[in-house]
């Protein structure tokens, strides 16, 4: 954790919960996503520099094998 510039605001967010089905109406898998309240952003304020980190499967493999590299 970090702390804000002065005068600047978090947005929020909030989690999406979804159940996906197969074609036959079998529950497939369960989803959960993480989504921004993009609504609560003034324009000019802070609409402008929004992100979102993800991590993809080749980078944690690249980081464990570092990690077990240097031990």
């Amino acid at each position: 954790m970090i702390d804000l510039p002065h005068g600047k605001r978090p947005i929020r967010c909030k989690w999406v919960f979804r159940i996906k089905y197969n074609s036959d109406g079998k529950i497939e898998r369960h989803k959960v996503t993480l989504v921004v309240k993009g609504y609560t952003q003034l324009e000019e304020i802070d609409f402008m520099n929004t992100f979102s980190l993800v991590a993809k499967p080749i980078i944690i493999m690249l980081l464990l094998a570092l990690g077990s590299i240097h031990n």
